[in-house]
Parts: C-alpha cells; structure tokens; sequence
C-alpha cells in the first residue's frame, strides 16, 4: 500500500499543478494593507484605504511587469499601468532603474506582430525621480491598453544618456486580467 501510494502522490501533485490557472487567482490580503493579486506575469495592487494625497501609491491601483536583468530587490525594467481611483484616468510607466533615457530620443513600442508605435520622451511626464517616464495622454494611453490586450509581448527600445541603445520585452500574458482587477477596485464613485 505504501508503494502505490507514493507512486499516485507525485501524479496528484502533477495534476493538481497543471489544472491551476490565472483563471483561478483571488484576490488577497496582503500586509502591507493592500489588495493584491497575480495573473501570469502582471500583479496588481490597489491599497485598501486610500489616503488622500498627492501620492500616486495611496490614489491609484496599478497592475506590473518587470524584465531585464536583476540587481539586488528589483529588475532593472517596470512596466506598469496605474488608474486613479477619483478621477478614472489611466496612465502607463516605463521606469529605467540607474539609467536616464536621452531627452531628445524616442521610444519605439513594438507589439509582437503589429507596426511599431514611436512616442517621443518630450511628450512623457517624469514624477519625483529621475528614473520614471509617464505616458498620461488619454487618447495614448488608450490605444496602448487595447494593443497590451491584443498581444501576448511588447517590446521598448530607449536611448539613454550615453548614446546607448536597449530592447526589452515585457510579457503581457495576464495583461487583460491585472487590468481587470484595477478597473473594479479603482472605482471613481466611491
């Protein structure tokens, strides 16, 4: 009996591993008084009482992705997509950590199949910190949304300060369903 049941355990474990899905993630209570929750490669997060401010952590939920190398807590790379929870405006962030993009350069937005779309880093807002550009442009911003849902992978070309030139890809599997999550729980009529 001991035999069989070892061999049926790690065939239970296999089955149960694959039958979970995204379609299965719950929100959750995280300590840090947030809600949170994975879908794929995007988490999002949305803090359980906002405090008014002009913080965009306690006025927004936001869904994000990282790529790129790791250093130390973080990867080198952040998309993310954020949602003000009293106005309803949606902005995107590409966030560089220790680089600062050209200021005369552009961003090329390159969906996996589709014509690339070029932004330039003049018409991006920066906020606190030298490392964050906004994309805040509604018609903009709306039109990435929807391709970020169309598409399974995006890739950002920047051009830093030093004349160097990088590409990431971010992962959008799970994109549709993080976004989801903030739409719901950054209601404009409280």
């Amino acid at each position: 009996m001991r035999a069989s049941l070892v061999k049926v355990l790690p065939l239970a474990v296999v089955v149960a591993l694959l039958t979970t899905s995204s379609a299965e993630a719950k929100p959750f209570r995280h300590r840090f008084n947030e809600w949170r929750e994975y879908n794929k490669h995007w988490l999002s997060v949305c803090p359980i009482k906002p405090k008014p401010s002009e913080s965009d952590y306690s006025t927004s939920c936001w869904a994000t992705t990282f790529a790129g190398a790791t250093y130390e807590f973080a990867r080198r790379h952040q998309l993310a997509v954020y949602r003000h929870r009293d106005t309803g405006a949606v902005s995107l962030r590409f966030a560089v950590y220790w680089e600062d993009l050209a200021p005369g350069s552009q961003l090329e937005l390159r969906f996996d199949g589709a014509p690339p779309v070029t932004l330039s880093v003049a018409d991006l807002v920066t906020k606190n910190t030298l490392n964050e550009w906004w994309l805040t442009d509604p018609v903009a911003v709306g039109e990435a949304v929807k391709d970020m849902k169309a598409h399974n992978g995006l890739r950002v070309s920047y051009r830093f300060v030093d004349g160097r030139e990088e590409t990431i890809r971010f992962s959008l599997i799970g994109f549709s369903k993080a976004f989801k999550f903030i739409e719901d729980r950054a209601l404009i009529d409280r």
